[in-house]
């Protein structure tokens, strides 16, 4: 056959394709239909018809060399942008598009009727071109919206925690009213950071790195407040490892979250390095606030400046580590001390201090005057520590 009768040919083998429009778009939604991949409350048949019926008008106008009106010439980019606000799943997206060569291929091997064979082959690369340029636009479209709709998602969320921590007392019931936004459970378990300010960009890019589209953060003064659901591996602690301000492993429901970052926000601003906890900030926290009112925890520092550096420092370890261990022979046996040698330094502090540490309420005092000995934030949970503190010279 020469070049122009295969023309010819193919011309009136696309015409008599397109005369079966609606037979390729029952093909097509046969085929969607047996895939099980399209729900109905996502997108409706009237719909996926309608869009089935436009995309095939497409394709056979671009196999004729035809132009196209505007509404064909956007279609891939409306339907893609529509099926990601849809809440489509990506691979079901692509599925269904990749259908549409099946259903042309199929459509044209019936509108061939006489006509030579090879009339297919001859124009087999050609459709399949014309069909993977508009799965491909498809699929460009559809991610651009999909990211687009994200970072919308994420600010509306962060708005929304924004409010909630500035609720105050009415927290219980800004967070009912936040929580379709916010899109986290009313009652859930949640981990919750505040990081410093100079942190507060790569802690968003660790975050955003691990897959987090359930954690939320919202910028406050000097820093910013992360909320992720609690779940197995503490995957937003994991996340900020490495920079400062203060975390909470499991804070419950969405109306404790503006107390928590309150006190995330106090815990940071105490001195140290890395992300600190409660647990292991509370005698510092509790010192600040209560050094102010109460003389005697503010005077236990001031007393004990009278010893020597040496001695004072010998003192207060020895003080800590039974406070911590509650066991004046562990104490000895860490410090490599006789055991007369902690009686004597806990002596020493009961005369300068006035404080007896085998009274617990007394030794409640001693450890809040002490705070100020403690290691830096960040260390281990519930460490109560001193420079040397275990190694210190008998």
């Amino acid at each position: 056959m020469e070049r122009g009768e295969t023309a010819a040919a193919w011309g009136r083998l696309l015409e008599r394709l397109a005369a079966d429009h609606d037979a390729l778009v029952d093909d097509f939604l046969q085929r969607l239909a047996a895939l099980g991949s399209y729900r109905a409350e996502l997108v409706t048949e009237g719909e996926l018809r309608r869009t089935a019926g436009e995309t095939m008008d497409m394709l056979i106008a671009q196999l004729a060399g035809s132009p196209l009106p505007q509404e064909l010439r956007t279609l891939p980019a409306r339907l893609g942008a529509r099926r990601a606000r849809q809440g489509v799943e990506r691979e079901h997206v692509l599925e269904a598009v990749r259908l549409d060569f099946r259903v042309i291929w199929a459509g044209l091997q019936r509108a061939l009727g006489d006509a030579p064979a090879d009339l297919l082959v001859l124009h087999a690369e050609e459709v399949l071109e014309v069909v993977e340029r508009y799965i491909g636009d498809v699929q460009v479209a559809f991610l651009d919206e999909q990211a687009a709709l994200a970072r919308n998602t994420q600010i509306d969320r962060g708005r929304a925690l924004g409010r909630l921590l500035a609720a105050g007392r009415e927290a219980a019931r800004v967070a009912l009213a936040e929580q379709p936004r916010l899109q986290l459970a009313i009652d859930g378990v949640f981990e919750v950071a505040f990081v410093l300010e100079g942190d507060a960009d790569r802690a968003r890019r660790a975050v955003a790195a691990i897959g987090g589209p359930s954690a939320v953060s919202w910028d406050i003064d000097a820093g910013a407040v992360f909320v992720a659901p609690r779940g197995h591996g503490h995957r937003l602690r994991s996340a900020l490892e490495g920079t400062r301000g203060a975390y909470e492993p499991a804070a419950n429901g969405l109306a404790s979250l503006p107390a928590v970052a309150t006190l995330l926000r106090e815990i940071a601003a105490l001195p140290g390095e890395g992300l600190a906890t409660e647990a292991s900030s509370w005698m510092s926290l509790a010192h600040q606030r209560l050094s102010p009112v109460l003389p005697s925890v503010a005077r236990v520092q001031d007393v004990l400046r009278d010893l020597p550096d040496a001695e004072r420092e010998r003192v207060v370890g020895t003080v800590l580590h039974v406070c911590r261990t509650g066991s004046i022979k562990e104490t000895a046996g860490a410090q490599f001390v006789h055991r007369n040698t902690v009686v004597n330094r806990l002596a020493v502090f009961r005369e300068v201090t006035g404080l007896d540490i085998s009274v617990p309420e007394q030794a409640a005092l001693a450890l809040l005057g002490l705070a100020g000995a403690q290691e830096p934030r960040g260390a281990s949970h519930g460490h109560i520590g001193l420079a040397g503190l275990g190694h210190a010279a008998g």
